[in-house]
């Protein structure tokens, strides 16, 4: 396989707002643009390893029966939606998935304008009829869709990538092979399973009312006392 986490998605309701609570907990947030139906619109926070997270939001008058991304947005509050994964083949990996009796939807196009004018292209493909987790294949180049330089990377509060993600799911037996199928064998723990993708994890632990969406994210950071925050509705631990 060829995947890596490319981005997790949070869902927030006011995106400049948000974008300004992010930059006060010390992040570094850039605004990325709209997407391609003019409907939605985001903010990035990208890190060094490569890896992003992305504000999601709708532009202001814009309805949310119109979007074209409705999985990743939310009819109440905020908080974290989606997730995905990075393919550098996406119809190899997709292909492999299918064979290993994954639901795969077919693959779709998609674009957005940054606010210089350039429009980035990418290749995506749901999985289960979800966006937990989705897979994307950049068309255009990826720096161009995640401008990684020293200025977007650097943030104040020392974050630098992606630990682990953390996700509680209803039945982790049924959903460890699952996901298995997804990512590859996965490191079996009492009571959760870890799934080493790239320099990041993704760990899944049981709980009857899981939803399937991230639950937790863990940083990387030059900090040296671990500290949690939340904000518009998503939980961190900077490690």
């Amino acid at each position: 396989m060829t995947l890596s986490i490319d981005h997790i998605v949070i869902y927030v309701q006011d995106l400049q707002s948000a974008i300004k609570n992010y930059r006060q907990a010390g992040f570094t947030v850039n605004y990325g643009g709209q997407h391609a139906d003019g409907i939605t619109e985001n903010g990035l926070i990208i890190f060094a390893d490569g890896s992003y997270l992305e504000l999601i939001a709708l532009v202001e008058g814009k309805d949310y029966d119109d979007a074209g991304f409705k999985g990743l947005l939310k009819t109440d509050g905020e908080g974290y939606t989606g997730y995905a994964l990075q393919s550098d083949n996406i119809k190899a990996d997709l292909a492999n998935m299918r064979e290993r009796g994954v639901a795969v939807a077919e693959v779709r196009e998609g674009s957005r304008a940054r606010p210089d004018g350039e429009v980035l292209q990418w290749k995506m493909a749901q999985i289960d009829d979800a966006m937990n987790p989705f897979v994307i294949q950049d068309v255009t180049d990826r720096n161009l869709r995640v401008p990684i330089t020293t200025e977007t990377t650097t943030h104040a509060n020392g974050a630098t990538g992606i630990h682990e993600m953390l996700i509680r799911v209803p039945n982790l037996q049924e959903l460890s092979d699952h996901y298995g199928a997804i990512m590859g064998t996965p490191l079996r723990l009492f009571g959760s399973v870890r799934f080493e993708i790239g320099t990041s994890a993704i760990v899944l632990t049981g709980d009857a009312d899981g939803t399937m969406t991230p639950a937790q994210l863990s940083l990387y950071t030059a900090e040296t006392n671990p500290k949690r925050v939340t904000l518009n509705g998503a939980d961190f631990v900077f490690i």
